[in-house]
């Protein structure tokens, strides 16, 4: 026990006893509360929706009206712009600060299509920053393409909740792929599809193909999930056969959220001194999936573009391929703000060529 007091009108002091252990327990009690609060956020089952029943088999037959189909200008021009990491959490000043960059950035670009590679959200509640996101582009008026990165799917909403929110916006292109390419190595491998460009006739005339790099790695991947044997089987198959129905080979673009292996390898055998705009580490999984050789044997495959990596806005020639980096958009999370930035890639089918480059915010200042 120990005696505290306290002067009274009169001049004289009255003495109250102060016990420790009451104090102690109050204390504990706080703590309990804390732990109980973190530990049933923890646990709150994740929000779920069916999935739409589509079991891949190589046997499939290809059938290119099962992907969305945007006709290109008259002159086979088509511009994208990518972006990446916006990390949108609940709309708060931050998240306007992203969004006003990326309105602006759209603004002056003009793209045909925005393609987001993943990390759209980092919010508990990612349905509702996903949302936020829904209500900014269609103000935009510009139709869009997803892919998921590793945190997307990390709030109370799981993939298949978010495919059918995604299903659901208007002006999103995201297709939930088919259910069962994960291999069992992981929960999900959701949002693997494609997007055809034609001409006016609907001759198929260039593809764009979006593929979900999984989230964290499992035994052997290391800290990073890789793509499957299954998705690396469908790619072969998508190709192929949009090939077949074309009667030609299509040339294609990649767009996945975590880098492969090779965005290492290029930056090695560029000099990593020497390459502009490798400003931090390429965090890949460890196990080669076999995507990138699949990619230079079929030969149509010409570019990757993912994100991830923040602060890396780089594009190297490797191995017939240019691996592109599309940086982050967003600042609520790290890197540095000079950084912040979209990339812009422009098309031209006829010709199949593009040129693509890296726009940063402070050039819209």
């Amino acid at each position: 026990m120990e005696e505290d007091t306290k002067k009274q009108p009169d001049g004289s002091f009255k003495y109250y006893r102060f016990n420790r252990f009451y104090a102690l327990i109050v204390v504990a009690a706080i703590l309990a509360a804390l732990i109980l609060f973190v530990l049933l956020a923890l646990c709150v089952s994740p929000q779920r929706s069916p999935l739409a029943d589509y079991e891949w088999s190589a046997s499939d037959k290809y059938d290119a009206e099962l992907y969305p189909t945007l006709t290109v200008a008259p002159d086979g021009r088509f511009k994208i712009m990518q972006v990446s990491d916006l990390h949108i959490l609940s709309g708060g000043a931050l998240d306007r600060k992203s969004l006003d960059f990326v309105g602006r950035a759209i603004d002056a670009a003009k793209p045909d299509l925005l393609v987001v590679t993943g990390d759209l959200s980092l919010a508990a509640d990612n349905a509702y920053a996903f949302s936020v996101w829904n209500d900014f582009v269609s103000e935009k008026g510009v139709k869009w393409a997803f892919v998921f990165g590793n945190h997307d799917s990390t709030g109370y909403a799981d993939k298949t909740r978010l495919c059918k929110l995604l299903g659901d916006f208007s002006g999103c292109l995201f297709r939930q792929g088919p259910t069962n390419l994960a291999d069992g190595r992981y929960d999900y491998m959701l949002g693997n599809y494609q997007i055809l460009l034609a001409d006016a006739d609907g001759q198929t005339l260039f593809s764009l193909i979006f593929m979900d790099s999984g989230e964290k790695g499992k035994k052997g991947d290391g800290r990073h999930a890789t793509f499957t044997d299954s998705q690396v089987a469908w790619y072969e198959w998508l190709v192929n056969g949009t090939n077949a129905e074309a009667g030609k080979t299509v040339k294609s673009m990649a767009f996945f959220h975590i880098p492969l292996p090779q965005y290492a390898l290029a930056a090695d055998a560029a000099g990593r001194d020497s390459v502009e705009g490798l400003e931090e580490s390429i965090y890949v999984g460890k196990r080669d999936s076999g995507l990138f050789d699949s990619m230079k044997r079929l030969g149509s495959t010409v570019a990757t573009f993912c994100g991830h990596d923040h602060e890396n806005t780089f594009a190297l020639d490797y191995e017939g391929l240019k691996l592109c980096y599309g940086g982050s958009a967003g600042y609520t999370t790290h890197g540095r703000a000079k950084f912040k930035c979209v990339r812009i890639v422009e098309l031209d089918v006829f010709e199949e060529r593009f040129t693509t480059e890296i726009l940063f915010e402070k050039e819209l200042d």
